[in-house]
């Protein structure tokens, strides 16, 4: 579904960033970009992650990396994941900005899209925006209204 219908996702769940996105240059799927940057952890076989090239309206251009959480708890390794994927294809791609977007589908508790680790007066902090699936569940009538491809797949959710 996301190569299909990518702009329905991004309008769905992140509109501010669809808004800004050239969508007359199209966009282009670079999965295997994503195959070779992924991480080596516990739990780090995601098939459901994408990464596109898309355009903004300004010309420049972006890489978008969509991690698609499929379990109940996306705890610290969770967050440690999306910074290890943002920050490995930007290693290999040192020209490129990414921007790392992240679906969460199985948990009712609020997710933080942040990454931080502190020792010594050295930190690291990382942080990304967060789609959950639960806030949708009170809100039957207005995905029934959507006709945005992806509130189906909320509902099937």
């Amino acid at each position: 579904m996301l190569d299909e219908f990518f702009p329905a996702f991004l309008a769905f769940f992140f509109p501010e960033i669809e808004r800004d996105i050239d969508w007359s240059r199209g966009y282009e799927s670079l999965d295997k970009e994503l195959a070779q940057i992924k991480p080596d952890l516990p739990g780090g076989k995601l098939y459901a992650d994408k990464l596109f090239k898309v355009w903004l309206r300004n010309g420049q251009v972006k890489w978008i990396l969509i991690h698609v959480e499929i379990q109940a708890r996306a705890g610290r390794k969770f967050a440690r994941r999306m910074f290890v994927y943002n920050y490995r294809i930007g290693e290999k791609h040192p020209d490129v900005d990414v921007v790392s977007l992240a679906v969460v589908t199985e948990t009712k508790r609020p997710i933080v899209g942040r990454y931080e680790v502190s020792n010594w007066g050295c930190s690291t902090v990382f942080t990304f925006p967060v789609a959950q699936l639960a806030i949708y569940a009170n809100r039957w009538a207005m995905l029934e209204a959507n006709s945005n491809h992806f509130a189906v797949v909320v509902m099937a959710q």
